[in-house]
Protein backbone atom coordinates (compact mmCIF):
# COMPACT_ATOMS: atom_id res chain seq x y z
CA UNK A 1 0.00 0.00 0.00
CA UNK A 2 1.68 3.42 -1.09
CA UNK A 3 0.58 6.74 0.84
CA UNK A 4 -1.64 9.25 -1.12
CA UNK A 5 -2.33 12.35 -0.09
CA UNK A 6 -4.81 15.38 -1.49
CA UNK A 7 -1.94 16.67 -4.02
CA UNK A 8 -1.75 13.08 -5.17
CA UNK A 9 -3.17 12.48 -8.96
CA UNK A 10 -3.97 8.85 -9.99
CA UNK A 11 -1.21 9.42 -12.51
CA UNK A 12 1.06 9.81 -9.45
CA UNK A 13 -0.42 7.16 -7.37
CA UNK A 14 0.36 4.99 -10.46
CA UNK A 15 3.90 5.58 -10.79
CA UNK A 16 4.50 5.47 -6.85
CA UNK A 17 3.07 1.73 -7.22
CA UNK A 18 4.73 1.09 -10.14
CA UNK A 19 8.19 1.73 -8.32
CA UNK A 20 7.05 -0.76 -5.36
CA UNK A 21 5.36 -3.56 -7.16
CA UNK A 22 6.70 -3.49 -11.03
CA UNK A 23 6.53 -6.82 -12.21
CA UNK A 24 3.48 -7.74 -10.81
CA UNK A 25 0.50 -8.10 -12.38
CA UNK A 26 -1.63 -5.13 -12.90
CA UNK A 27 -4.36 -6.18 -15.42
CA UNK A 28 -5.06 -9.53 -17.15
CA UNK A 29 -7.34 -10.43 -19.69
CA UNK A 30 -8.01 -14.31 -19.92
CA UNK A 31 -7.79 -16.18 -23.38
CA UNK A 32 -10.98 -16.01 -25.29
CA UNK A 33 -11.33 -17.16 -28.38
CA UNK A 34 -14.78 -15.47 -29.14
CA UNK A 35 -13.52 -11.76 -28.12
CA UNK A 36 -12.35 -10.07 -30.68
CA UNK A 37 -9.47 -8.32 -29.08
CA UNK A 38 -6.77 -10.63 -27.91
CA UNK A 39 -8.13 -14.10 -27.73
CA UNK A 40 -5.14 -15.93 -26.66
CA UNK A 41 -5.36 -13.51 -23.55
CA UNK A 42 -2.57 -11.43 -21.98
CA UNK A 43 -1.19 -10.05 -18.50
CA UNK A 44 0.23 -6.65 -18.22
CA UNK A 45 2.60 -6.11 -15.35
CA UNK A 46 2.75 -2.19 -13.83
CA UNK A 47 6.08 -2.35 -15.55
CA UNK A 48 5.30 -2.60 -18.79
CA UNK A 49 1.96 -0.48 -18.03
CA UNK A 50 3.96 2.31 -16.73
CA UNK A 51 6.18 2.04 -20.08
CA UNK A 52 2.77 2.42 -22.28
CA UNK A 53 1.82 5.03 -20.47
CA UNK A 54 4.63 7.36 -20.55
CA UNK A 55 4.82 6.58 -24.31
CA UNK A 56 1.29 8.16 -24.24
CA UNK A 57 2.09 10.54 -22.33
CA UNK A 58 4.64 12.41 -24.23
CA UNK A 59 2.56 11.36 -27.73
CA UNK A 60 -0.55 13.75 -26.20
CA UNK A 61 1.90 16.47 -24.46
CA UNK A 62 3.58 16.41 -27.91
CA UNK A 63 0.39 17.24 -29.82
CA UNK A 64 -0.13 19.99 -27.26
CA UNK A 65 -3.02 18.19 -24.42
CA UNK A 66 -2.64 19.36 -21.44
CA UNK A 67 -4.82 21.15 -18.10
CA UNK A 68 -7.79 22.23 -19.33
CA UNK A 69 -8.47 19.61 -22.31
CA UNK A 70 -10.99 16.84 -22.67
CA UNK A 71 -10.26 13.48 -23.89
CA UNK A 72 -13.29 10.94 -25.13
CA UNK A 73 -12.23 7.54 -24.99
CA UNK A 74 -14.59 5.02 -26.87
CA UNK A 75 -12.51 2.25 -26.04
CA UNK A 76 -15.16 0.22 -24.17
CA UNK A 77 -13.50 -2.10 -21.58
CA UNK A 78 -9.77 -2.80 -23.03
CA UNK A 79 -6.52 -2.94 -21.24
CA UNK A 80 -5.70 0.47 -23.75
CA UNK A 81 -8.55 2.79 -21.94
CA UNK A 82 -7.14 2.34 -18.66
CA UNK A 83 -3.41 3.23 -20.53
CA UNK A 84 -5.03 6.41 -21.64
CA UNK A 85 -6.96 7.35 -18.49
CA UNK A 86 -3.88 7.51 -16.46
CA UNK A 87 -1.69 8.83 -19.46
CA UNK A 88 -4.43 11.66 -20.06
CA UNK A 89 -4.54 12.05 -16.26
CA UNK A 90 -1.20 12.47 -15.52
CA UNK A 91 -1.20 15.57 -18.15
CA UNK A 92 -4.18 17.09 -16.25
CA UNK A 93 -6.71 15.97 -19.43
CA UNK A 94 -10.30 15.44 -18.01
CA UNK A 95 -11.03 12.05 -19.36
CA UNK A 96 -14.45 11.45 -20.73
CA UNK A 97 -15.38 7.62 -20.99
CA UNK A 98 -18.09 6.66 -23.73
CA UNK A 99 -20.53 4.11 -22.82
CA UNK A 100 -20.67 2.04 -26.02
CA UNK A 101 -24.38 1.35 -25.53
CA UNK A 102 -25.23 4.85 -26.46
CA UNK A 103 -27.13 5.53 -29.49
CA UNK A 104 -25.90 8.30 -31.79
CA UNK A 105 -28.12 10.80 -30.65
CA UNK A 106 -26.85 9.96 -26.71
CA UNK A 107 -23.46 10.18 -27.75
CA UNK A 108 -23.83 13.22 -29.71
CA UNK A 109 -25.57 14.63 -26.57
CA UNK A 110 -22.13 13.82 -24.77
CA UNK A 111 -20.23 15.05 -26.99
CA UNK A 112 -21.85 18.06 -27.31
CA UNK A 113 -21.91 19.02 -23.56
CA UNK A 114 -18.70 17.74 -22.60
CA UNK A 115 -16.82 19.68 -25.69
CA UNK A 116 -14.23 17.26 -25.81
CA UNK A 117 -11.01 18.29 -28.12
CA UNK A 118 -10.37 14.90 -29.00
CA UNK A 119 -12.18 11.35 -29.60
CA UNK A 120 -10.52 8.28 -29.04
CA UNK A 121 -12.46 5.83 -30.72
CA UNK A 122 -11.70 1.73 -31.65
CA UNK A 123 -11.96 0.93 -35.30
CA UNK A 124 -14.77 -1.24 -35.00
CA UNK A 125 -16.33 2.03 -33.05
CA UNK A 126 -15.46 4.38 -35.71
CA UNK A 127 -19.11 4.34 -37.77
CA UNK A 128 -21.24 5.13 -34.36
CA UNK A 129 -18.68 7.99 -33.30
CA UNK A 130 -19.38 9.64 -37.00
CA UNK A 131 -23.05 9.16 -36.44
CA UNK A 132 -23.49 10.89 -33.76
CA UNK A 133 -20.76 13.27 -34.97
CA UNK A 134 -23.61 14.17 -37.58
CA UNK A 135 -26.11 14.99 -35.24
CA UNK A 136 -23.76 16.98 -33.10
CA UNK A 137 -22.84 20.93 -33.39
CA UNK A 138 -19.59 20.41 -31.86
CA UNK A 139 -16.99 18.85 -34.05
CA UNK A 140 -14.08 17.28 -32.29
CA UNK A 141 -11.34 15.18 -34.47
CA UNK A 142 -11.25 11.51 -34.03
CA UNK A 143 -7.88 9.13 -33.59
CA UNK A 144 -8.58 5.79 -33.89
CA UNK A 145 -6.79 3.68 -31.44
CA UNK A 146 -5.38 0.94 -33.82
CA UNK A 147 -3.44 3.53 -36.09
CA UNK A 148 -1.79 5.75 -33.34
CA UNK A 149 1.55 3.84 -33.77
CA UNK A 150 1.49 5.41 -37.35
CA UNK A 151 -0.43 8.64 -37.47
CA UNK A 152 0.03 12.03 -35.71
CA UNK A 153 -2.41 12.88 -32.61
CA UNK A 154 -4.32 16.00 -34.15
CA UNK A 155 -3.75 19.21 -32.13
CA UNK A 156 -6.77 20.90 -29.78
CA UNK A 157 -8.13 23.81 -30.92
CA UNK A 158 -7.42 25.54 -28.00
CA UNK A 159 -3.50 26.03 -25.71
CA UNK A 160 -3.51 24.43 -22.37
CA UNK A 161 -4.12 26.43 -19.50
CA UNK A 162 -1.53 28.34 -17.43
CA UNK A 163 -1.14 26.60 -14.11
CA UNK A 164 0.86 23.87 -13.09
CA UNK A 165 0.04 20.42 -13.07
CA UNK A 166 -0.22 20.00 -9.64
CA UNK A 167 -3.31 21.96 -9.38
CA UNK A 168 -5.42 19.19 -10.94
CA UNK A 169 -7.18 16.49 -9.05
CA UNK A 170 -6.31 13.32 -8.30
CA UNK A 171 -8.53 11.75 -11.31
CA UNK A 172 -10.82 14.02 -13.48
CA UNK A 173 -13.75 12.22 -15.23
CA UNK A 174 -17.00 13.86 -17.35
CA UNK A 175 -19.95 12.58 -15.23
CA UNK A 176 -23.42 13.17 -17.08
CA UNK A 177 -26.48 11.79 -17.54
CA UNK A 178 -29.01 12.32 -20.58
CA UNK A 179 -31.35 14.46 -18.21
CA UNK A 180 -28.68 16.88 -16.26
CA UNK A 181 -25.73 18.76 -17.48
CA UNK A 182 -22.79 17.11 -16.92
CA UNK A 183 -20.03 18.21 -14.81
CA UNK A 184 -16.25 17.37 -14.67
CA UNK A 185 -16.28 15.76 -11.23
CA UNK A 186 -12.88 15.48 -8.71
CA UNK A 187 -12.17 12.70 -6.84
CA UNK A 188 -11.09 12.88 -3.21
CA UNK A 189 -11.28 9.79 -1.86
CA UNK A 190 -7.90 8.45 -0.71
CA UNK A 191 -9.01 4.71 0.24
CA UNK A 192 -10.19 4.66 -3.60
CA UNK A 193 -7.15 5.92 -4.98
CA UNK A 194 -5.10 3.46 -2.80
CA UNK A 195 -6.94 0.40 -3.98
CA UNK A 196 -8.00 1.06 -7.33
CA UNK A 197 -5.14 1.04 -8.68
CA UNK A 198 -3.13 -1.41 -6.73
CA UNK A 199 -5.14 -4.34 -6.95
CA UNK A 200 -4.53 -6.03 -10.11
CA UNK A 201 -7.78 -5.98 -12.53
CA UNK A 202 -9.05 -9.04 -14.80
CA UNK A 203 -10.47 -7.56 -17.54
CA UNK A 204 -13.54 -9.73 -19.42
Amino acid sequence: MITVDDSTTLGDAFFRATAAYGPNGLLAVPANPARAYSPQGREISYSKAAEVVRSLMERYRAAGYGLSHRVGLFLESQPEHLLHKLALNALGVCCVPVNPDYRPRELAYLIDHSRVDLMVVLRSRVDAARAALAQASHQPPIAVLEELSSQALPAPSTAVAPGMRRCCPRWTRWQGTLVIAPQCIRGQDHAWCEKAVFTPVKVR
